[in-house]
């Protein structure tokens, strides 16, 4: 699959945001040069030097499983092993490619991904994760989570694996939090177009909009406003600006902030009686529509000296 965007040309550029997401999620697969700083790089690259060994197939042979089924065939030739299989939050979601915000949706978006990694290859697709030198050994590769990744919970919806089909709380908080652990990830990532922001995230949150029955305004969501108000940012760290020059979106967004937007998961489902939203906001790109982009709440305040 190949996309091509006239460069300077923002008419084409908007056309074709537009239609990532279909293009994304109804491809065959996607070849990721994972491990490319530039379109100049392509994607074969030497493996890392980690522990290795050679093994030398002097002919043609076949290992055999209790059962009589052969697990794998060896054509003749020198082959790497290594007792360990590479860590994929180093090779992949720590790799060049995988720091850009459009990457971030693209790799989300595609049913199958084959990641060309400074340590070999990778397969992702709704069943599997696996590394080509430990092809029965299944892998979670999410750098943001000890759990399942959003794409991961997804597919289990969508492919009817879940009990999410009732769209039960359960279920509901489990891909709440698993967003939350990706906008943490997606936040880190860096784009050319600033204002992309939210652009960017566009197809991911149509998909979970129909899963959750909600709607993203400003990257927050309007059933859980309360708690997507909770956020904060690391404060520290060379080069780090809390805000943006200029406006991209509501001041009570994480979208108008420059930073690493941090999780904080909090319960209140017990104690939402006591803030009310009297207005949502309404999404609109300019910023001079400031009454629409307002959120009017009631409660109780309390005294705070600094």
């Amino acid at each position: 699959m190949a996309r091509c965007i006239f460069q300077d040309d923002l008419s084409d550029w908007r056309h074709e945001a537009e239609r990532m997401r279909d293009i994304y999620r109804n491809s065959a697969l996607c070849i990721a040069a994972t491990a490319a700083h530039n379109g100049n790089e392509g994607l074969f690259h030497d493996w890392n030097e980690d522990p290795r060994f050679l093994v030398e197939s002097g002919a043609k042979g076949e290992f055999f499983q209790d059962d009589g089924h052969a697990l794998l065939y060896l054509p003749k030739g020198t082959y790497k092993c290594s007792f360990h299989p590479a860590s994929a939050e180093k090779v992949i979601d720590s790799s060049p490619l995988n720091s850009r915000v459009w990457v971030a949706q693209e790799r989300y978006l595609s049913p199958r991904v084959v990641h060309f990694t400074q340590a070999g290859l990778f397969w992702d697709c709704p069943t599997s994760f696996i590394y080509e030198t430990h092809p029965t050994l299944q892998t979670a590769c999410c750098k943001w989570s000890d759990h399942k990744s959003l794409k991961q919970l997804t597919n289990e919806i969508k492919s009817g694996l879940s009990s999410v089909s009732t769209r039960d709380q359960f279920d509901s908080d489990r891909i709440y939090r698993s967003w939350l652990d990706f906008r943490h990830f997606y936040t880190q990532c860096s784009m050319t177009r600033k204002s992309d922001v939210l652009i960017a995230l566009r197809g991911i949150a149509l998909d979970i909009c129909g899963i959750l029955k909600d709607k993203l305004v400003f990257g927050l969501w309007q059933k859980r406003l309360i708690e997507d108000l909770s956020w904060y940012q690391r404060t520290s760290g060379p080069g780090l600006k809390l805000r943006r020059s200029y406006w991209r979106a509501p001041s009570w967004s994480w979208a108008s902030s420059a930073g690493h937007i941090r999780r904080r998961v909090t319960d209140i489902r017990g104690r939402r009686e006591v803030v009310e939203i009297l207005r949502h906001p309404i999404e609109r790109d300019n910023a001079a529509d400031w009454q629409l982009h307002s959120i009017f709440l009631r409660c109780r305040l309390i005294s705070l000296r600094i």
